[in-house]
């Protein structure tokens, strides 16, 4: 039996080496498949960010015009009747400023009116002093008996009244003086009407039309003369309701286009109107005639809110109804944020408070 254990110890004393040889072997192969650490790369996030910056909101619409070119001005008389003398302008084209003579008139004088209110002139400054001098009675008597007055506090009744007469004298005096004045006044520019009058120009422009008169035709009060034309001055009409002072931009949609600034200078707003409508003028341009069937339209603001934090829609996500966005510190983690909004725009997301200016938030 001892002889059968020292065999067996041979045997393993001759496979050991060969089991080890073959643990090294493969030892060394497998070490020589590993990456060196320096080439180790491990996984990296790439996120799409937006920067938090102000920015501002425009809302701006669109709508239809339709032009008036251009615009005219219409030349009424006003006055007493009278009679047409003659042409005191060239006629049709006569450039003209505000005050020049269009047409020669007289004036139809009524000297019977003219009597009756210097009469009644009279009577009322007749009356202005007979009112006057009661007054005035009134005062000095008053005076007097405060001079005779037996006690103190009688003494001192008759001292207010007579403030008080004094007091209404003065309020007398200034409206019979003023009215007088205005009576006076009406006398003399009906008598002046019987000079040679003019009908003048209202506007500076161009004149496009005065009908045709004969000699002593009457020409009566509201009566139409003359048509001014304002070249730089064309205005276009809207059917839309729009605030009165809005600035817009007036654009043609034709081959040749036109872009034009103009204020809102009449609208329904503002203006008893059964139809919605708004007018804008613009000034310091001369549109063209050969453009004046162009469709055109206009632009306006309705919003225009400045400097206000805002991001894009993308990166605004809600979590029970509560929205938030994804923040990235400086070392690129991602944290969530909760956000107050204020407006949803085409633009983006107005930021009312949980972020500030330069923060870097995930768009989805």
């Amino acid at each position: 039996m001892w002889q059968n254990r020292m065999r067996k110890i041979r045997r393993l004393s001759l496979v050991l080496p060969l089991i080890l040889s073959l643990c090294l072997s493969s030892k060394v192969s497998a070490s020589s498949e590993l990456i060196p650490e320096g080439e180790i790369q491990t996984d990296r996030v790439i996120y799409k960010t937006e920067t938090v910056a102000p920015r501002k909101i425009q809302t701006t619409i669109s709508k239809g015009a339709e032009i008036y070119y251009p615009k005219t001005e219409r030349v009424i008389y006003e006055g007493p009747e009278a009679t047409y003398v003659g042409m005191a302008c060239k006629g049709n084209q006569t450039e003209v400023k505000a005050g020049d003579p269009l047409i020669e008139i007289n004036v139809k004088v009524d000297a019977v009116g003219i009597v009756e209110k210097q009469l009644a002139l009279k009577r009322r400054q007749a009356s202005f002093e007979k009112g006057k001098e009661d007054r005035e009675k009134e005062i000095k008597d008053l005076e007097e008996q405060v001079q005779k007055a037996g006690t103190e506090l009688e003494k001192q009744k008759l001292s207010i009244r007579a403030e008080i007469a004094k007091i209404r004298l003065e309020q007398y005096i200034f409206s019979e003086e003023n009215t007088i004045k205005s009576q006076q006044e009406a006398i003399d520019e009906q008598a002046a009407q019987k000079e040679v009058h003019y009908i003048c120009a209202t506007t500076d422009g161009t004149v496009s039309q005065i009908p045709y008169f004969s000699a002593g035709d009457v020409i009566h009060t509201g009566q139409a003369v003359a048509v001014i034309t304002k070249q730089d001055v064309c205005m276009f009409k809207s059917d839309s309701e729009l605030a009165y002072g809005l600035d817009v931009v007036v654009h043609s949609n034709g081959r040749e286009p036109q872009i034009m600034n103009g204020t809102i200078v009449a609208s329904s707003s503002v203006l008893t109107s059964d139809k919605p409508f708004s007018l804008i003028a613009v000034k310091g341009e001369t549109i063209p005639k050969s453009t004046t069937r162009t469709n055109w339209s206009f632009d306006v603001t309705t919003e225009d809110i400045q400097n206000i934090l805002m991001v894009s829609r993308q990166a605004v996500e809600k979590d029970d109804k509560k929205e938030f966005v994804t923040l990235l510190d400086e070392a690129n983690m991602p944290h969530k944020r909760f956000i107050k909004t204020v407006l949803t725009a085409v633009d983006g997301v107005w930021i009312l408070d949980g972020l500030k200016e330069g923060d870097r938030v995930v768009i989805k």
